[in-house]
């Protein structure tokens, strides 16, 4: 997520929620790629680089509680392990304010960073990331804004 898309993207959190709930169908339905380390389910990576002070605000915290708990009641266990990247130190006061909104179950499954981990690849290959996070896949967005296009 770019948190400062999601705070614009989610003026109006009803929407935001219909539209990830999309995504999330569409994701389910793409082909896995050839050579894919984790089987169980999807790999979500959060790359925090430049969150600051500026975009903690109780609308944030909404979005994440409403997001988690759409999962939870309607894609339940399609997660197998969220990467949170880059992690400044105000993300660990968001995750406080988050944390209570994620079952125990879920919880397992974070891995968090104030960098981008170098065991990133044990789990989802060279192949599957882009470069700016240990991979060797090129053009890939939001790292390259030009991707979408």
């Amino acid at each position: 997520w770019i948190i400062g898309s999601v705070l614009e993207a989610t003026e109006d959190l009803e929407e935001f929620q219909i539209l990830h709930a999309m995504a999330y169908e569409i994701l389910r339905q793409i082909e896995r790629p050839e050579g894919i380390r984790d089987p169980r389910g999807i790999v979500l990576i959060m790359d925090l680089n430049g969150l600051t002070m500026r975009h903690l605000s109780p609308r944030l915290v909404s979005v994440f509680r409403a997001v988690s708990e759409a999962d939870e009641t309607h894609f339940p266990d399609t997660v197998a392990h969220i990467f949170v990247v880059n992690a400044p130190w105000v993300f660990y006061a968001l995750f406080a304010m988050i944390r209570p909104f994620l079952n125990e179950d879920t919880l397992t499954k974070v891995h968090f960073s104030n960098e981008v981990p170098a065991d990133i690849t044990h789990y989802l290959g060279e192949d599957c990331l882009p470069c700016e996070l240990r991979g060797t896949r090129l053009g890939i967005f939001p790292y390259d804004l030009t991707a979408s296009q």
